[in-house]
């Protein structure tokens, strides 16, 4: 089953259409958490590699902005990432965040806006490529983050816009949804990614300040 899904990924990264998702066609929503669960698993090592060959870095970063700003919770929080449980805690809470964001409410939406039900395969094909590109986003964090951030924080947002592009593609193959029903589905997720990000943006800020 594992190279089945090996091949399927393969096959709908290449070809990213409606016909490709609906060639697949296997109703099997457990084998598709397992296939997220095992992607999220080699995310997790690698983001444990990535703090350990980035500390020095952070380290600076950190007794810089306690030089400037004084502790805070935000120099908390840079300590608190070089623990790998800090890693592992987060990456455990990462499997849930992926399975509700891009699997349960894409889904849940799409009946909302009269998709069929089709649970299975709509997983499915979601893990099909949410596992490789969170693999693939980790490797850039590797490599990128600690030397250009400018172009890590770049590559990451596409790679995110690529996996709403391959779930409004799905939502057409599996649900039935028409292409504007689909653009809706996703917009709602976006906007609630906004209104998350701006909120961290918003509560660093602060804690940045904060004695």
């Amino acid at each position: 089953m594992f190279k089945q899904l090996l091949q399927h990924s393969l096959l709908v990264l290449r070809r990213p259409t409606v016909k490709t998702f609906r060639e697949v066609n296997v109703d099997n929503w457990q084998w598709a958490f397992v296939y997220l669960a095992i992607g999220q698993v080699v995310a997790i090592l690698i983001g444990m590699i990535t703090n350990i060959l980035q500390a020095p870095a952070r380290e600076q970063q950190r007794l810089a902005l306690m030089q400037r700003f004084g502790s805070s919770s935000f120099t908390s929080l840079l300590s608190n990432m070089q623990n790998p449980l800090f890693t592992l805690a987060t990456g455990i809470f990462g499997i849930f965040l992926v399975v509700l964001l891009w699997v349960f409410l894409p889904y849940w939406l799409g009946l909302a806006f009269g998709g069929s039900k089709s649970f299975g395969n709509f997983a499915y094909n979601n893990a099909l490529f949410i596992t490789p590109i969170t693999i693939l986003d980790s490797l850039l964090a590797l490599t990128l983050s600690g030397l250009v951030g400018g172009l890590f924080l770049f590559l990451s947002l596409s790679l995110d816009a690529i996996r709403f592009y391959f779930v409004y593609v799905n939502l057409q193959a599996t649900m039935g949804l028409s292409k504007g029903k689909s653009v809706l589905v996703i917009l709602i997720p976006v906007i609630l990614a906004v209104v998350l990000f701006c909120g961290l943006i918003v509560f660093f800020s602060i804690a940045i300040v904060s004695r």
